[in-house]
């Protein structure tokens, strides 16, 4: 074979590698690209049109890349985020012992002032629910019918899967259902159930002041239509709807603060 056939042979090989590996390129690129966001050159190729970012084909070199951008950024709905407490609530809560005790932890206020039970976290509000404490005002004497103030803990929970409207009776589930618009003569205890124990000797623990001795909850009630105005007998009525958030999002042994600032 000739040198001059055989330089020929090499340059024609060659401009078929040249031709060959660009189009492997691309479409090497296409198929690992199928997810990536979607990117327009300008600069035309081979001489044809790449087409513009509205679809129209261009050969002007000076229009920009555009970059398609598939997937929107998240939204962050308002709603999702739980209100903070204002500051004159975090100094009165600072004051009570609140930052000692609970920390940033979860914790439960019960205002009798407010008739308000909040559920607080590292100074966001979880839950605000109106509540009621006792017609008879506050208290912690046995027998006396008032709501005991001070620090407690959740020493257990009840009713966890039970249905809406469950009765309760000496603490155990009965096979009755309150259903909403029933008779309220009767005071019951309903759907969820807290249990309260006092953490300070001499105002609701021990003797006759104590509060797991006297029995008193956190609970649904059938007199929801009382709820934001003193009407218990001693314990914290909720809504039913929102005793069961109350249940979800309060461990047992959780601090629990119960305030009263408008005189004996």
């Amino acid at each position: 074979m000739t040198m001059r056939l055989k330089a020929a042979l090499s340059i024609g090989i060659i401009g078929l590698l040249a031709t060959l590996i660009p189009i492997v390129r691309d479409e090497a690129i296409g198929m690992a690209g199928i997810d990536e966001p979607t990117i327009h050159d300008a600069t035309p190729m081979n001489g044809e049109s790449r087409g513009g970012p509205n679809g129209s084909g261009t050969d002007d070199p000076d229009i920009p890349v555009i970059v398609e951008i598939s997937d929107p950024p998240m939204d962050i709905l308002d709603e999702d985020i739980p209100p903070a407490l204002t500051d004159a609530q975090a100094a009165y809560l600072h004051v009570i012992g609140w930052t000692e005790r609970v920390g940033g932890e979860l914790g439960v206020w019960v205002s009798v002032d407010e008739q308000a039970l909040r559920v607080i976290q590292g100074g966001a509000i979880l839950l605000d629910a109106p509540c009621a404490t006792a017609r008879n005002g506050v208290g912690s004497l046995m027998n006396s019918l008032k709501t005991p103030l001070g620090w407690h803990s959740v020493t257990k929970k009840l009713g966890e899967d039970a249905p809406w409207g469950q009765v309760f009776r000496s603490r155990q589930p009965t096979g009755e259902i309150w259903k909403a618009g029933g008779d309220t003569t009767e005071d019951l205890v309903l759907t969820r159930v807290l249990l309260l124990d006092g953490e300070e000797p001499g105002l609701n623990k021990g003797g006759n002041v104590d509060s797991m001795a006297r029995f008193i909850y956190i609970h649904g009630t059938n007199d929801e239509a009382n709820i934001g105005t003193p009407s218990s007998h001693g314990c914290i009525r909720l809504r039913n709807d929102d005793v069961i958030r109350a249940f979800e999002i309060i461990r047992t042994g959780a601090k629990v603060v119960i305030t009263f600032d408008g005189g004996s």
